[in-house]
């Protein structure tokens, strides 16, 4: 993407004159082109990072991703993570191997080690919090992850080892980058699992669209309190 000196003024939070006067020093990379100054903006960004240089478009653009993460909604990050149905497995190993399988996991995550994170957190302690339900999460954030809820429902019941003895058939699997992000996602899913509605809805549930459309319905009601 090619930039003007107004452009690079803009980013660089200096005047124009102040631009103009580093390329007739020599100080900025910039090409000629039809009579005019113009700045790669890809090759600026690296020369800005290579002499300390910040970029008031990309801090700001940063922090407004950081924003938007911190204030995630569960319905966005399920939107994200998924909802899949009639995952096999005869244990909590098989069914936890095919959800990271059909998970949408960027390639910076080895998939086998988000496994053995989940695998480990169980083996700590269950995530199977009762009336058929288990929320798995790696003990600790991954950085790399964005934010994401991932919505699997089991085509039998697992023994997870709950806190009520009941066998699962839902999962909701919580990944994400901080632990604030973790509990603000948490303390929605478990507003909405408080509901005897929702838990009897998803007793019943055989459709994203529904279950989404159900999780934004109580969000509104979290979001009021």
């Amino acid at each position: 993407m090619e930039l003007g000196v107004k452009d690079v003024a803009k980013m660089l939070g200096l005047p124009e004159l102040t631009i103009m006067r580093w390329i007739k020093q020599g100080k900025i990379p910039f090409s000629i082109k039809k009579g005019r100054y113009v700045f790669d903006k890809e090759y600026l960004i690296s020369w800005a990072k290579m002499h300390h240089i910040s970029l008031k478009e990309i801090e700001s653009s940063a922090e407004n991703n950081k924003y938007q993460e911190e204030n995630i909604t569960l319905y966005d990050a399920v939107k994200r993570g998924g909802v899949f149905f009639g995952i096999k497995g005869n244990n909590v190993e098989e069914v936890l191997r095919r959800a990271v399988e059909l998970m949408d996991i960027p390639k910076e995550v080895d998939i086998e080690f988000l496994f053995e994170k989940l695998i480990q957190r169980e083996e700590l302690c269950s995530t199977g919090i009762g009336e058929g339900i288990a929320i798995p999460h790696p003990r600790h954030p991954i950085p790399k992850l964005k934010a994401m809820v991932s919505v699997f429902f089991l085509e039998k019941t697992i023994d997870f080892n709950s806190v009520d003895g009941k066998p699962v058939f839902i999962m909701f699997i919580i990944l994400s980058p901080s632990t604030k992000i973790h509990l603000r996602l948490l303390s929605r899913l478990s507003f909405c699992l408080r509901k005897k509605e929702f838990l009897e809805f998803l007793k019943n549930c055989k459709n994203k669209e529904e279950l989404l459309l159900k999780i934004k319905q109580l969000e509104s009601e979290f979001d009021k309190k």
